[in-house]
């Protein structure tokens, strides 16, 4: 057994040092190499075994032998962990190669959390001499490499894919901007990659400010153009459109009265724009969405206008236009709709 096992870490050594020390072609599956190692293991400790039963029998000087010769099953078997550990490594990284072709986002992430699950030793991925043993090894530092550039390369794939399904543009003219979004109506495809994409520790700040200053703020100060579309690009995305003008209104305020949009325009306007994302808003948690993450750092300028550009305007100062006005169900509806979204 010691033999074999011998012969076995020799060709494991080499198994690895080709493809992360050599980098060199290496068409061998760790499958192989697994089973042999879970063989060898399994004589091991059988050996094991029997050494320890042996040795209550032995209390002459032989039960000195026993002790080294278990000593040293025990440190083959260490060494067999350790490999075996490394070759864990190595089949999911080939699973994540072969997944990256299936394009199939949450796949990838679940496969790239357990390969940083046993890299870095956490949970019960291996025990701590295994670990330790394996961190002290040459092939350590390169593996850890080639697990942040794979866990790179995803986050910049699922962008490069959120970017393409959720298409967000703004062309500036001399008085006037356009801002256009296009959500894809490919419902499985946005599930996926919006799950992946927010799970893997995604930074929306670019999302939330083109949101803000291209879409919210406008909608709040100024009278805005607003085109929806339901069957953008034959009918593969749903489209909205907003154009507005970029003109200084020439008040100290920056938003005149007679320009300002009716509160109802506004609210109405909000819907449309959230209708058009609601294709990304998915479940991320029992807790959290996709809108409550976006509306964390758009929030505090977003109410800030709506209340002092928007709702306090608009509130009555006549007994008569009190009467008249649907203002307070209209913002109690508005605030159940946001609550629902």
């Amino acid at each position: 057994v010691q033999t074999r096992t011998e012969r076995f870490q020799q060709r494991v050594r080499k198994h690895i040092d080709d493809n992360y020390s050599e980098f060199m072609t290496n068409h061998t599956s760790p499958d192989i190499f697994l089973e042999e190692s879970s063989s060898l293991g399994r004589e091991i400790n059988d050996l094991l075994e029997t050494v320890g039963t042996e040795g209550l029998a032995a209390l002459n000087g032989s039960s000195t032998q026993l002790a080294d010769h278990s000593r040293e099953l025990r440190e083959l078997m260490l060494g067999l962990q350790v490999s075996e550990h490394i070759l864990k490594i190595d089949e999911l990284f080939q699973c994540v190669e072969e997944a990256k072709g299936t394009k199939d986002y949450l796949v990838v992430l679940d496969l790239v959390g357990r390969l940083r699950s046993v890299i870095y030793g956490e949970g019960e991925a291996a025990t701590q001499d295994v670990v330790r043993i394996f961190q002290a090894l040459e092939c350590y530092e390169t593996i850890k490499v080639k697990y942040h550039v794979q866990a790179h390369l995803l986050q910049q794939n699922m962008q490069e894919r959120f970017d393409r399904l959720v298409q967000l543009n703004c062309k500036s003219f001399p008085n006037s901007k356009c801002a256009t979004l296009l959500v894809s109506k490919e419902e499985g495809q946005l599930h996926d990659i919006v799950i992946a994409l927010f799970q893997e520790r995604y930074n929306p700040v670019r999302l939330c400010e083109f949101l803000l200053e291209n879409c919210i703020e406008p909608l709040i100060l100024k009278p805005v153009g607003v085109e929806c579309n339901e069957n953008a690009k034959a009918g593969t995305y749903v489209q909205l459109s907003l154009s507005y003008s970029t003109k200084e209104s020439g008040t100290a305020s920056g938003t005149s009265t007679q320009l300002r949009p009716n509160y109802k325009q506004v609210l109405e306007h909000f819907r449309l724009l959230l209708q058009t994302l609601s294709g990304i808003n998915h479940s991320l948690s029992s807790s959290q969405h996709v809108f409550s993450i976006i509306g964390n750092h758009v929030k505090d300028r977003m109410m800030h206008l709506l209340v002092n550009d928007c709702l306090i305007p608009a509130v009555p100062e006549t007994m008569e236009e009190y009467q008249a006005s649907t203002l307070c169900q209209d913002v109690a509806h508005f605030e159940q709709y946001l609550a629902d979204s």
